[in-house]
């Protein structure tokens, strides 16, 4: 009856979504690039990013579907078009949400959750407004879009920083504590 057709439905949707991740992994029919392909044209952005967090995850072979291709979406048609970055999914050219959206796929736990509802994302920030993840040369730690915490929150936080200078002996200041040390 009902429950068989709606069981055959549900096999059938569930084999169908898993015979497309099977083809975004070997790249192909669903638009993402084979594995390689990013590094022969971005092979010092792929170089850098090895040392990163990001490139040492398990998951990340930083090519294909589980690499670059995660935040940059497929990559195939920018490629066989020559690097048109028309054909590629680019966070700085997005709106704050769809770029953290990006990095809230795998980051919205842990650590680096509560972004949602947050006053940085009410305020129109995205993760890229604080966090780097391509660097030229060896990364600062964490990811920061400055060398410390307190050089990256003070270029916002003005009156945070003035109030901090007030006094001769302060944590921050002297790096024994970080403003992650009391903030998420």
């Amino acid at each position: 009856g009902a429950s068989a057709t709606a069981a055959l439905v549900s096999l059938l949707l569930c084999a169908g979504w898993q015979a497309g991740l099977a083809a975004e992994e070997k790249g192909g029919a669903t638009g993402y690039a084979d594995p390689g392909v990013c590094a022969g044209c971005h092979e010092d952005v792929a170089t850098a990013l090895k040392l990163t967090i990001h490139g040492k995850t398990s998951v990340a072979t930083w090519d294909g579907a589980a690499g670059c291709q995660s935040c940059h979406g497929p990559g195939a048609a920018h490629a066989d078009a020559g690097g048109d970055k028309a054909l590629i999914r680019n966070p700085r050219n997005l709106s704050a949400s769809e770029a953290s959206a990006i990095c809230l796929t795998c980051h919205e736990r842990g650590e680096q959750s509560h972004w949602q509802g947050s006053q940085h994302e009410g305020r129109g920030l995205s993760c890229t407004s604080c966090h780097k993840i391509h660097h030229e040369a060896t990364p600062p730690p964490k990811l920061l879009a400055k060398g410390t915490e307190f050089e990256l929150c003070t270029a916002c936080h003005l009156k945070r920083k003035a109030s901090l200078y007030r006094s001769a002996h302060m944590p921050m200041r002297e790096g024994s504590m970080n403003c992650t040390s009391c903030h998420n």
